[in-house]
């Protein structure tokens, strides 16, 4: 059944208390407008519009039954729509809403509004759906007035008569019959809450439209000049135009262009002793009188031209506020500039510094220093000072050399001194109050330095060599990188690696490394690590250019770490290595590996000068199945250089704080220090000792990465040495270094050296080994031609012809058709030339004494 209609209701429209702009219509004008606003129905799914149209703009309050509005405003100066929601509820009763519709109250041409009611809000209980209100009525516009005026707005009261529904029908659906906000539930009050935060949104953004200023000024011209207020009065001014269009042109707002109009207009005195309110001001030194520009006729022809270049520029309080504020703060009320003496306006504050009055204090302070460097430290004799210098002694000596700062100033502080050094770190901000008259600092603490060699740049152009020569093969080619680590000490009080290493890893801030005052070492509980780093190379060999533009291969890549780690009671000696590099390099043959290069450090285990060494080699060589193998060094005292070395850091960092226990479970000593154990039963407690504790360094090391692979951590179980490859090292080393009837006495050791005068290219420093060309038993098989052409005759670096002060690449040494003689540029072959054997032939000598060992135990010979 459809409800019956209800009496007409009385509502109540107000027009806003906003002041028009100069050019809004004529005072009491009168406007009527028909608003007709659809009920929502139960389920809304389509929004309904309704059109108002009027020719002036106002604030209305309007009741609508559960709705929201989307207001959309087309003007004639502006074809684009404005559009905005005004949603609603800003309050509610049981029966509605109601809401307040606010058209943009700049707009003096016709406009139209549409209202388009959308669904009701999920926490309203939906009623039966009503009839459209309609509402009619006449509104009337406030007369203008000035900035500085107020006045009530005026009102009026409209009829409406709709056919209210029963749910209007109750009571008028008015702003003073809605109910409180607290009879509503929470998600009501939360939804209300967001809807008036987004009106605020709202009437920030009308506001901004609001002070847009025209496309072009409006001022009126009167003698060739602008006209600065109301043409029509006596209180008008008149300004040059080009200072007017200038200002107008900058000026992004009213008060931007109230601010720059009052300099050219008010004179300065004006200026100085006004603000807006005025009265009596304290301005830091005393209390005095201002006189009030609101008032002042030239600052309300001022106002006035800014409101007809900027519309409604002042209407919003806020607006008004912020120019009082510009005002009273007058950034503009600038004192007239006096005259400065130059010479007193750069004359420098404070004390002379002390270089100024002591000119010879900046050498004196550097001969200081230099008396007390690190190489002068290196070179003093009795008389030479110390090395290095603290602040309280370089100012005590300063003292001594400048009797007259010593006068002047006896106190001399250790801070003036430090001033006039150089600052510690450039990147910080009190580096600008160092003067750097002594280049001089405290420095950071380095190790770079290696012991000087004349023979270290061909030994690095001949790895390089090797290097190049790998990546030039291709996938049938690996670089294998060998070396020791430092060793690894165990024991409950001694930290197992050295304590002035920096902590670099995160700790909880209550569970902090405290080491032990002191290190306590047990004798000989030592683990030595052994890394083997396997680097490869793609398929297509890459190309590089050095900084003089020569080309060159790119080095190889790790792709496989191996650490092999031994306790105290197994031997670590080239015998060792090549049992654990065998099965590495025989899996890398089973892929097609058939060309190695191994570098290595030069130390005892791996001197490729070494007879004992060259024979374990050898055997490498044979039973791996290898076509070809180089073993090369850098020099003495450079084996930082080598790419296994750079492992080592990221191993000893996982180490720092690291106690590796030296007692067994149960125990609280370890068996060194037990009394009343027997020989074999403090050596079997021992080998558990060294177990447990290389077990638990695995266990650190396990999570460690260099350049993106993670390293295979073996443990040799002590005394499980003796089931590898090879474990003859005593009988073979003592059959070499011995008489010559111990070497008859091992008839295999005299065949090992027959196999090396044949299958080895011996040099200073390096080993080629290769397969002969007589095609023994061990040579079985045909050798690659491309491998086969670089082992015949491996170049030797030589002085560059085009770059001074390097060698040839090893492209260009490839290249050439004769080869240079074998080690003929090093600086040891060239002092010494020992010479090399006539029967050998690929056999170099580093000494004498090699050269007679040599032919004794090669060849039979002693001379």
């Amino acid at each position: 059944m459809e409800p019956a209609p209800t009496a007409p209701t009385e509502v109540t429209i107000s027009p806003a208390s906003t002041p028009r702009a100069p050019e809004s219509p004529s005072p009491n004008a009168t406007t009527e407008a028909a608003v007709t606003i659809p009920a929502p129905p139960l389920r809304v799914s389509t929004p309904s519009t309704t059109q108002i149209t009027s020719s002036s703009a106002s604030f209305w309050t309007v009741s609508v039954p559960l709705s929201t509005f989307t207001v959309t405003t087309r003007t004639t100066a502006s074809p684009e729509p404005t559009t905005c929601t005004t949603p609603a509820p800003l309050s509610t009763s049981s029966t509605g809403f109601a809401t307040t519709l606010t058209p943009p109250s700049w707009m003096s041409t016709p406009s139209t509004t549409e209202v388009t009611t959308a669904a009701p809000p999920p926490w309203v209980t939906p009623t039966q759906p009503s009839t459209p209100t309609v509402v009619t009525g006449t509104t009337t516009t406030p007369e203008p007035r000035p900035l500085m005026q107020t006045s009530n707005p005026t009102s009026a009261t409209v009829a409406t008569t709709p056919e209210m529904t029963e749910r209007t029908a109750s009571a008028p659906l008015t702003t003073a019959s809605v109910s409180s906000l607290h009879d509503l539930p929470a998600s009501a009050v939360l939804y209300i809450q967001r809807l008036e935060e987004r009106i605020a949104d709202l009437e920030r953004a009308l506001r901004m439209n609001c002070s847009r200023k025209k496309t072009a000024p409006a001022y009126v011209m009167r003698g060739g000049e602008a006209v600065v207020g109301d043409p029509s009065t006596s209180a008008s001014l008149t300004l040059n135009a080009s200072l007017y269009q200038t200002a107008w042109s900058k000026s992004s707002n009213g008060r931007e262009f109230v601010l720059k109009l009052m300099p050219l207009i008010l004179p300065q005195d004006v200026m100085a002793q006004s603000n807006f309110f005025g009265g009596t001001v304290f301005n830091g030194k005393g209390w005095i009188q201002k006189f009030s520009l609101k008032d002042y006729p030239p600052f309300k022809a001022i106002i006035y031209q800014a409101s007809l270049e900027f519309p409604q520029c002042f209407t919003m309080q806020e607006d008004q506020q912020k120019l009082r504020e510009a005002l009273n703060g007058s950034p503009q009320k600038r004192k007239r500039k006096v005259p400065v003496d130059k010479a007193k306006e750069h004359r420098p504050r404070g004390r002379p510094p002390l270089e100024s009055v002591h000119p010879s204090l900046p050498n004196t302070i550097a001969a200081i220093v230099e008396e007390n460097g690190f190489e002068a430290h290196r070179r003093r004799q009795s008389t030479t000072g110390s090395c290095g210098l603290t602040l309280s002694s370089l100012r005590e000596r300063v003292l001594q050399a400048e009797p007259e700062l010593a006068e002047t100033n006896p106190n001399l502080s250790m801070t003036a001194l430090r001033r006039r050094l150089k600052a510690p770190n450039i990147k910080f901000n009190a580096s600008s109050r160092y003067k750097g008259y002594v280049s001089a600092k405290v420095p950071h603490k380095r190790n770079n330095r290696r012991a000087e060699n004349k023979n270290s740049h061909y030994y690095s152009a001949r790895v390089r060599y090797c290097m190049e020569a790998a990546s030039m093969l291709g996938n049938e080619a690996m670089v294998m990188s060998v070396d020791n680590k430092n060793k690894v000490k165990v024991g409950s009080t001694t930290l197992a690696v050295d304590r002035r290493l920096a902590i670099r890893r995160i700790f909880p801030t209550d569970d902090v490394p405290d080491y032990m005052d002191h290190d306590f070492p047990n004798p000989g509980y030592l683990l030595t690590p052994s890394g083997y780093m396997e680097m490869t190379h793609d398929d297509a060999a890459e190309m590089m250019k050095d900084e003089h533009g020569r080309e060159h291969y790119k080095f190889p890549t790790p792709s496989a770490i191996t650490v092999t780690i031994r306790g105290p009671t197994n031997k670590c000696n080239i015998e060792s290595h090549v049992n654990d590099m065998l099965p590495l390099i025989r899996k890398r043959v089973a892929e097609g590996t058939k060309f190695l290069v191994v570098v290595s450090d030069g130390g005892p285990d791996f001197n490729p000068n070494h007879l004992v060494n060259q024979v374990y080699l050898s055997r490498l060589f044979q039973e791996s199945g290898l076509e070809g193998m180089i073993v090369t060094t850098y020099c003495p005292g450079h084996s930082a250089l080598n790419p296994i070395e750079h492992f080592w850091a990221p191993l000893t960092n996982a180490l720092v704080g690291v106690y590796l226990p030296d007692f067994l479970p149960g125990e609280s000593r370890p068996p060194c220090k037990q009394s009343g154990l027997t020989q074999q039963e403090r050596c079997e407690k021992e080998k558990k000792v060294f177990d447990n504790a290389m077990a638990e360094l695995a266990h650190y090391w396990k999570d460690v990465t260099f350049s993106s692979v993670k390293p295979q951590i073996k443990t040799i179980p002590c005394g499980e040495e003796q089931h590898a490859m090879w474990n003859d090292y005593n009988l073979v080393h003592n059959a070499l270094s011995g008489p010559m009837y111990k070497l008859k006495e091992r008839p295999e050791v005299k065949a090992e050296l027959d196999y090396l005068s044949l299958h080895m290219d011996r040099r200073i420093g390096m080993l080629i080994f290769s397969k002969c060309e007589d095609h023994c038993h061990f040579c079985l098989g045909s050798t690659d031609a491309k491998l086969s052409t670089v082992l015949k005759d491996f170049p030797s670096p030589q002085p560059s012809p085009t770059t001074e002060g390097h060698f040839c690449t090893f492209i260009e040494a490839m290249s050439q058709q004769v080869r240079h003689d074998v080690d003929k540029d090093m600086p040891l072959v060239m002092e010494k030339n020992f010479g090399k054997c006539s029967i050998c032939a690929n056999f170099m000598f580093t000494s004498t004494k090699n050269k007679q060992d040599h032919k004794r135990l090669f060849h039979g010979t002693s001379n």
